[in-house]
């Protein structure tokens, strides 16, 4: 989020001319990833992910967090409404295919997300985003502010997150996973032509089902959190 890279004139030329609109369809965005409510003099906070890579084509996108011996991606097609997560440590490697109620299972955990839209408006990678305030009900969590770009070209990015009702791909935004608050900030959006084999998940991950792979997963991040 700290800048926007420039292009080349012939690749621009190759994405059909949608650059000069600064929206593309294709390509990679990268997110610093912060984590607010940790002590900063916390040895373990060298051991997180620091980046968040996420490479999308129209309606498919994967994220992935590289933290060094641990590795984890989420892979959404929107069309199929189908997400795959998968969680790798050292040679263990863990998958589960979700369908859209599994998914939405998954959400609940969550509590209910109310959207108020602002007029404020922030620049981040380059792209002007439009603000929104979110609050949880039972302020079980603490309000955030997200913000989003309509200028990228995912279809319903955000069908499978705990922010359905944002129409834009999120550049801004706070969420919680195993008692982490991780804030993630766009730092960069580059056009990149993305293969299909990237959305599919590598053939030796053990694929569980939903409930074993929380299982396994809640037990891995145990025994990292462990002193």
């Amino acid at each position: 989020m700290l800048g926007f890279l420039l292009l080349t004139a012939c690749f621009l030329a190759g994405c059909n001319g949608e650059l000069f609109n600064g929206k593309i369809s294709e390509g990679i965005i990268e997110y610093q990833v912060s984590y607010p409510l940790e002590d900063p003099d916390n040895g373990m906070l060298s051991f997180y992910p620091d980046r968040l890579i996420m490479k999308f084509k129209e309606h498919k996108y994967k994220a992935h967090l590289d933290a060094g011996m641990m590795e984890a991606c989420y892979i959404a097609d929107i069309s199929k409404r189908e997400v795959v997560n998968c969680l790798k440590l050292l040679t263990t490697r863990y998958a589960v295919v979700m369908d859209e109620a599994t998914v939405q299972e998954h959400n609940a955990r969550y509590p209910k997300a109310y959207i108020t839209e602002t007029e404020e408006t922030k620049e981040i990678a380059g792209y002007t985003c439009k603000k929104a305030h979110v609050r949880f009900e039972g302020d079980s969590l603490a309000p955030i502010d997200v913000f989003y770009t309509e200028d990228i070209k995912i279809k319903d990015p955000n069908w499978c997150n705990p922010f359905p009702g944002i129409k834009g791909v999120l550049m801004e935004y706070q969420i919680m996973e195993f008692d982490l608050l991780m804030h993630m900030q766009a730092v960069s959006v580059r056009p990149k032509k993305i293969a299909e084999e990237e959305f599919e998940l590598e053939q030796n991950y053990e694929v569980l089902t939903y409930s074993g792979f929380n299982s396994e997963v809640n037990k891995i991040v145990k025994s990292l959190q462990q002193p």
